[in-house]
């Protein structure tokens, strides 16, 4: 499974939006262990309104073989994201720690990714998973 982090920093996920971060750390998540695979530049540019679909296009674009994506907070691109990506929100900004709760989770995250509607998961300090 890949995942992307929205990171401004490569570090922490970003305090904006995740499509508005600067990067995207990309890894590979295998059963015991993370492979990062590269940093990919955010060139989406900016939005002519807030929600503009483009900017969901271009971000689904630079992330195309990407399973799930994580941010520390999403826009209201939001549902358009949940078509191509399973969308996590994480109260917790060290990309680390989340790449541990993620491999800590692996189940229930691939059964979310077998679901023809997507949902968001929230990943709250404890860790605890809320799927919403």
């Amino acid at each position: 499974m890949r995942i992307a982090f929205g990171t401004d920093d490569g570090k922490t996920l970003a305090k904006k939006h995740c499509g508005a971060s600067r990067y995207f750390k990309i890894y590979e998540i295998l059963e015991k262990k993370a492979v990062f695979i590269e940093t990919r530049e955010n060139t989406s540019g900016s939005e002519k309104i807030h929600g503009d679909p483009n900017k969901a296009k271009k971000i689904s674009e630079i992330l195309k073989d990407v399973d799930v994506l994580i941010g520390y907070t999403f826009g209201p691109n939001l549902r358009r994201i949940k078509k191509k990506f399973l969308p996590i929100v994480s109260r917790y900004r060290e990309i680390d720690e989340n790449i541990e709760i993620i491999k800590r989770n692996l189940n229930l995250i691939r059964e979310e990714l077998r679901r023809e509607e997507k949902r968001v998961i929230m990943i709250e300090i404890g860790p605890k998973f809320k799927i919403i």
